[in-house]
């Protein structure tokens, strides 16, 4: 892998390291705001399906308290009590309630005529000490007769109104019917409650349409709307008015994934949140609920959703943020590319060639024509200065390698000089032939010597052959070279040192030779002086 494709990788890796460390903040940041965010969404959806059904109960009750002013332009007069005077009502003993004169128990044309012009139910009331009795009714009940001679569950929010002389009006269940209601008091001429009027709006398939309504509210596909009835003056006190599976049946039948009722708990708390693993057709999963109550009904609203759903978001975002820091990473790392192989890879790939042809050529004359003011500029210059000091010591190298041949042929010269000289005395000395011999033995060590002197002259030249290609080499390896150059250095060095040594022994035998010419000069003089018995002198 080339510098520049190393660079660029360890950018990119760099920059891959730095948005992990920041996109892993960033996600938990983001999960968390997420987080948050969806809790005040389902806050706020919670809070809009409370606001959907208060609207439809306050309309309803705005409708009932007009139709009960339709009921009051019925009766048309004031009312009286006369507890002495008992009249029977479905098998129910009752004060006559008196309007104007006339007794009005057990008579249905006022709430008939209102149930005719209306469509809506209407009840006259009649209190009986504590009680308040119906004495006419157009109310039915479970099996389709009227509800005459019943009486006000005491349990009902009516009652205490009633009884406090106020009026009220709700929500109420009436005989499995739901209705909206308003319970207003009659008062005789003392202000002392005598009775009640009542009107009931029917709301069973009004409730029923706005329950379909809430069912499609939700955020995410597994989410739903719940509700709990939690009045617990109501029949239905701890079952489900609505869920997906479990609508009318209670509470303690949904259970967690452990196995354990869980929705007691929010029934006590009224309001809040919470985070639940329930069982579900995939396993077991994360529930986000969100509860609060709306109290005109006693009903509990739960908002319940699956946390991997709300979380999709998150996830999304965090593919987002992926998906456009590697787009980020693929562009820096284009530009990384593009300029590091114009600013780095390009001048080493020049660098590198130009290298390459000194050492092909084997030409120590040429120099790197690269001209940069960077580092690969410095590189080039240095390996200049190399090429100039190298082609030097090999041409120091080159001239003491010719000296030495020099003074080895000089030496070879002299050294026959001296094995002619002793061949010419090889008549009169045959007695010394073998000491001659000995000494022409000398001579062929010495020319052995100076042979090898010449082979060592040969072996620097080869030396510094091989030093030339040595240098060629070392442009790939700068670092090498300097030790080359040293080991060059301490040869050319030792070689000097040999040089000398055979120029010393050069001059030991030039001084032997000259020695032995004039020792055979003297002998010869002295034989011829003695005559005859100079003979054996000259042998000598």
């Amino acid at each position: 892998m080339s510098i520049g494709s190393r660079l660029v990788s360890t950018q990119v890796v760099l920059m891959m390291v730095v948005a992990m460390s920041l996109a892993l903040p960033l996600y938990v940041f983001t999960g968390r705001v997420m987080q948050e965010r969806t809790e005040k969404v389902q806050s706020q959806l919670l809070t809009q399906s409370i606001n959907m059904i208060d609207a439809f109960n306050e309309s309803l009750k705005i409708t009932t308290r007009q139709f009960e002013k339709v009921l009051l332009g019925e009766i048309g007069g004031a009312f009286a009590i006369n507890p002495a005077s008992k009249i029977d009502v479905s098998g129910t003993a009752t004060p006559a309630l008196l309007l104007g004169s006339t007794a009005i128990n057990g008579n249905n044309d006022i709430v008939d005529r209102f149930s005719s012009k209306t469509g809506n139910v209407a009840t006259l009331f009649v209190k009986d000490g504590d009680d308040f009795v119906r004495i006419a009714t157009s109310v039915l009940k479970e099996d389709g007769g009227r509800a005459l001679g019943t009486k006000l569950d005491h349990a009902s929010p009516a009652y205490a109104q009633l009884m406090n002389g106020e009026n009220y009006s709700g929500r109420v269940d009436l005989y499995g019917r739901d209705y909206i209601t308003s319970y207003s008091p009659i008062k005789d001429a003392s202000q002392n409650v005598i009775g009640a009027t009542f009107v009931g709006v029917g709301a069973t398939e009004g409730i029923a349409g706005l329950l379909v309504r809430l069912s499609k509210v939700k955020l995410g596909e597994g989410g739903h709307i719940d509700i709990v009835d939690i009045n617990k003056n109501s029949k239905s006190f701890g079952q489900y008015v609505q869920h997906p599976k479990l609508s009318g049946r209670p509470v303690s039948k949904d259970v967690d994934a452990a196995g354990q009722p869980y929705v007691n708990d929010l029934m006590a708390s009224g309001q809040g949140a919470l985070t639940v693993k329930l069982p579900g057709e995939n396993g077991a999963a994360e529930h986000m609920l969100s509860y609060a109550t709306y109290k005109p009904w006693g009903w509990m609203i739960v908002s319940n959703e699956t946390r991997s759903e709300l979380e999709k978001e998150n996830h999304q975002l965090l593919l987002w943020l992926a998906g456009g820091a590697g787009l980020l990473l693929l562009i820096l790392a284009l530009a990384l590319l593009l300029f590091t192989n114009r600013l780095v890879a390009r001048p080493v790939r020049q660098l590198v060639e130009e290298v390459g042809g000194i050492r092909d050529s084997r030409d120590l004359t040429r120099r790197l024509a690269i001209n940069r003011k960077d580092e690969v500029g410095q590189v080039a210059d240095a390996m200049n200065s190399l090429l100039d000091s190298f082609q030097q010591a090999l041409n120091r190298t080159s001239s003491h390698a010719i000296d030495l041949d020099h003074a080895a042929q000089e030496l070879s010269d002299k050294a026959s000089s001296a094995a002619a000289s002793s061949g010419e005395q090889r008549t009169s000395a045959q007695a010394m032939s073998e000491h001659t011999g000995m000494l022409i033995a000398g001579v062929q060590q010495i020319e052995k010597v100076a042979s090898e002197a010449s082979d060592a002259a040969r072996a620097s030249s080869e030396a510094a052959q091989a030093g030339s290609e040595s240098l060629v080499a070392a442009v790939d390896g700068v670092s090498h070279i300097s030790a080359t150059l040293s080991q060059a250095a301490d040869s050319l060095k030792a070689l000097e040192s040999s040089a000398q040594q055979i120029t010393a022994i050069v001059n030991v035998i030039h001084d032997i030779a000259d020695q032995t010419n004039l020792l055979a000069l003297n002998a010869a003089i002295e034989a011829a002086r003695a005559g005859e018995m100079g003979r054996g002198f000259a042998v000598v």
